[in-house]
């Protein structure tokens, strides 16, 4: 399910679960004093622990969202540091250089063929053949002095972060919740919902009050669901330092 759907069916649950409180009517020994601070006690629990793993979840997203961020513009910084050292190595690296021109931007063409993200197209298996002949090429170059082997031996090493960088990148567009994860912190939303209606009694403000709440807690799931799939959805992180890289690389 897309996080829209998934962010909607918690809040018709959670609203459906106080309406179903509102509309319960207990005999009276139900309420008594000792009987409401049971529940109190139990929904101030649950409201706890709801409270908690739903401020983790969002941090921990937003957390991994800036991180892909960050790797991208790390990425964007590499390639234009290997493009430089290809440059400064001389003609004999010139073949390379347009090797690494071609792939880059066929690269970025392929994932990002219209500003928005083809998550099939993210996979580490899609430059291996172009990494393989530019390392090859690179590897049979012969360097005449200690800045060419300086820069060879760079260009070797940014190629392998580039490769190490890309594929932390593919596993953090796999990030999801687990089912039974989502399904436990559904139900605890239900029971904290069900209670604020079992103290309700039912009018305008009533309905209004946790129909907000439940709109919140959907929201926040919406955020959460959003930030962990930072390639699709409303909230995408951008290609943008990769293309103005790509844009730099002088012929």
């Amino acid at each position: 399910m897309s996080p829209i759907a998934i962010a909607f069916t918690i809040f018709l649950g959670s609203f459906a679960a106080a309406l179903l409180g509102v509309a319960l009517r207990l005999p009276s020994q139900h309420f008594d004093d000792s009987s409401r601070e049971v529940v109190r006690s139990v929904l101030g629990l649950v409201a706890t622990l709801t409270a908690l793993v739903l401020g983790l979840l969002v941090a921990s997203a937003q957390g991994t969202y800036q991180s892909l961020g960050n790797q991208l513009g790390q990425m964007a910084a590499n390639l234009v540091e290997l493009d430089r050292a290809l440059d400064y190595y001389g003609p004999e690296a010139a073949p390379a250089r347009s090797l690494f021109h071609h792939a880059v931007q066929a690269e970025i063409d392929r994932i990002w063929p219209h500003g928005e993200a083809r998550l099939a197209s993210i996979r580490p298996d899609d430059t291996r053949r172009e990494r393989g002949q530019f390392m090859a090429i690179i590897g049979r170059l012969e360097p005449r002095d200690e800045a060419q082997r300086f820069a060879q031996r760079r260009i070797m090493e940014l190629v392998t972060d580039f490769a190490r960088m890309r594929t932390l990148t593919v596993n953090a567009t796999e990030g999801s919740l687990p089912g039974p994860f989502l399904t436990v912190l559904i139900f605890w939303v239900a029971v904290l919902f069900f209670g604020f209606g079992l103290s309700a009694r039912f009018n305008p403000t009533v309905l209004v009050a946790l129909s907000i709440g439940a709109l919140s807690v959907a929201g926040a799931m919406y955020l959460i669901l959003e930030l962990n799939h930072p390639f699709d959805g409303l909230m995408r992180v951008s290609e943008a330092p990769l293309r103005e890289a790509l844009g730099g690389m002088s012929e």
